[in-house]
């Protein structure tokens, strides 16, 4: 995220040196890409935070099974 900030500066010198097309092209590109990552961000926080609230909400209705509670059945 760092790297597309500076990116973005670099544009603006581009446009400076008379590359005002290519530098158009660089910061929209580097534009989506920025929104690209914080939409995912957003949307995978979203889905998380939802889900640790349905689990938090049903309360201990139902205990998660242990792997050492796995272990220990047998089933022959």
């Amino acid at each position: 995220m760092y790297i597309a900030v500076i990116d973005l500066q670099l544009s603006y010198l581009l446009a400076f040196l008379g590359r005002e097309q290519i530098a158009e092209e660089l910061s929209r590109t580097i534009v989506m890409e920025i929104i690209g990552v914080m939409l995912g961000y957003f949307g995978k926080s979203y889905f998380e935070t939802r889900e640790q609230e349905k689990v938090r909400l049903r309360g201990d209705k139902v205990a998660p099974v242990q792997p050492v509670e796995m272990e220990e059945t047998d089933y022959e």
